[in-house]
């Protein structure tokens, strides 16, 4: 099973495989906010494991015209914290890559610069049955990295 991020300050949503579910991220302000993060995302990988074994994990990297900081700190965040908490489950480690939004979206033959609206158009065409564009937009990634496995495999 393949795993998909969609990387958020507040809120990040995973797919793994068809099931997408959200985690919420505490209201802090800084390294604090970061720390906690780490350890809840850790922990929150950790379980989601045990039900839905990762053979690899992608994670949107942010891009973009906007340079947001935040969102990029949290990407690193939330690599290190994935590959920690499966560390936990496995010998070997489980792979965690980035993606950028518009090559994950180019693999599903989208427009790079595709908007959330048509992701989620696309989401439900292929079997999605979450609720919010942001666990649409993991479901894609999810999707294209399994895609890129492929690939890789052949």
């Amino acid at each position: 099973m393949i795993w998909g991020i969609d990387v958020g300050t507040a809120r990040i949503a995973f797919a793994c495989g068809a099931e997408t579910r959200t985690l919420t991220i505490a209201s802090e302000r800084g390294a604090r906010r970061l720390a906690l993060a780490h350890d809840a995302l850790k922990a929150y990988s950790l379980s989601l494991a045990r039900a839905y074994p990762p053979l690899c994990v992608f994670v949107e990297q942010p891009s973009g015209q906007h340079v947001n900081p935040s969102l990029s700190y949290m990407a690193g965040v939330i690599q290190s914290a994935v590959y920690q908490g499966l560390a936990v489950l496995y010998a070997n480690p489980v792979s965690v890559w980035t993606i950028t939004s518009s090559e994950w979206k180019a693999l599903l033959g989208l427009k790079g610069n595709a908007p959330k609206e048509a992701v989620l158009e696309w989401a439900r065409a292929h079997g999605f049955k979450g609720s919010t564009q942001d666990e649409a937009d993991a479901f894609g990634i999810a999707w294209a990295g399994a895609l890129l496995t492929a690939e890789k495999a052949a």
